[in-house]
This record gives C-alpha cells, structure tokens and sequence, in this order.
C-alpha cells in the first residue's frame, strides 16, 4: 500500500507523484507559487484545514486516509469550487470545443443530436450542483451553526447521486464509433477532455459519497431540536 500524505510533505512531491491533485489544490483555493513549502505550511498560510485537505488528497491518490478527520465546512468550501469548475468553466470549454469540431444544431440532424445531448446533460449537472449548492449544504450549514430545522432530514434534502458520467461515456462513444473525424487533432483534444471530465466527475461523486455524506448525516446530531 502507498505511503500516507502528510503534513510535512512538499506540496510539489504530492503534484509529481498524481497529477490530478493540481484540481484539489485549486478547489481549496491554493495559489500555486508555493516553492518548496510543505503541506501543513501552505495551509496554515491559505487559512486551509491541513487534515481535510490530506483526506481528499490522499482519498484521490488511493492511500490510506482517516474519514473522520474531515472538516465539513472546509470540505463544502472544496466540493462548492469544484461546482463552479464544472459549471462556470469545465463543460461550457468542452461545449465550445464540440461547436468547432462537430457544428452548430442547424448544420446537420448529427450536429443537432449531438449537441442536443450534450446541452441537455450539462443542463441536468448544473441542476444537481445546484441543489446540492442551495440546499444540501445550506442544511448542513445551519446544522453547523446549532439551527436545526424541524421534519427536515440530511437524506430529505439530498438527492440520491445518480451516475453523472454515463452521458459523458456515450457522447465519447458516439464519436469514437460514428462521427467521421474531419480535423483528427482537434476532436482528439475534445474526446481527451470528455475522458477527463468523467474520470473527475467520478472522482469528485465518490468524495461527496464517502467522505461528506456520512458527516453530513450526522452533523446534527447533537443539536438541539427547535423549541415548541
């Protein structure tokens, strides 16, 4: 089994060794520029809970974590800005990338079909995100700060995780198998970006799933219930 991050582990030794952590350190709102610094001193200095971010780090790089250490309200702050790099930038960059390769909607029933599909999936990601963004972690933030809603539950308020990623394997198969490749390169960049994005997405379902779900079911648990 691989070695446990820690906090004296040099933020750059964690990016060599998996590159997706660059996405972790920026959705914790870490600048890069941090030279030779260590884990816990580049979240001391960004204000960062040090155990958090080494949860999902380690949970991303498949070694050996201790869910329990988690802070939820760092870990909402984490899963928020991954909400708005999916939303804000991620999939309208993939959008427009289809729009120079495949076509408008009105150039051919394919480009229509095609595009169709993929607004239509982004329209139902943004609609998840934003239930979680609006809702699910505003519960738990009010159960954070002793508010306690009556009749409302953690699993009333969020929805069960459907597999947000099987939009994206179709699209990608459906180019691989059926869209002839006017501009090799270019459509390549896209289906890259589609491999990638789902594997994120993957990732980032999983850490709501694992690590913030079970916390979130049992942040009220010690507050007090509302008073008749």
């Amino acid at each position: 089994m691989n070695k446990t991050y820690t906090a004296t582990d040099k933020v750059r030794d964690l990016i060599d060794d998996n590159s997706l952590l660059l996405l972790a350190i920026s959705r914790f709102g870490i600048p890069l520029g941090f030279g030779d610094a260590t884990v816990g001193e580049v979240c001391d200095r960004q204000n960062v809970d040090c155990d958090t971010f080494l949860t999902v780090a380690n949970y991303i790089g498949r070694r050996p974590y201790n869910p329990e250490r988690v802070e939820l309200s760092a870990l909402m702050g984490y899963l928020r800005r991954a909400h708005n790099y999916y939303l804000d930038y991620l999939l309208p960059q993939i959008g427009k990338k289809l729009v120079d390769v495949i076509g408008h909607r009105g150039e051919s029933e394919v480009c229509g079909l095609l595009m169709r599909y993929y607004d239509e999936y982004v329209d139902e990601v943004r609609r998840h995100m934003n239930h979680e963004n609006d809702t699910v972690f505003s519960y738990v933030e009010n159960l954070l700060a002793g508010q306690l809603v009556e009749g409302v539950t953690f699993e009333s308020s969020a929805p069960p995780h459907a597999d947000m990623t099987a939009r994206l394997r179709d699209l990608k198969d459906i180019i691989i198998r059926y869209y002839p490749q006017k501009n090799g390169d270019t459509l390549n960049s896209v289906l890259l970006d589609l491999i990638t994005c789902e594997r994120d997405l993957k990732s980032h379902t999983l850490i709501e799933d694992t690590l913030f779900s079970p916390q979130g079911k049992t942040a009220g648990t010690f507050v007090a219930p509302p008073q008749p």
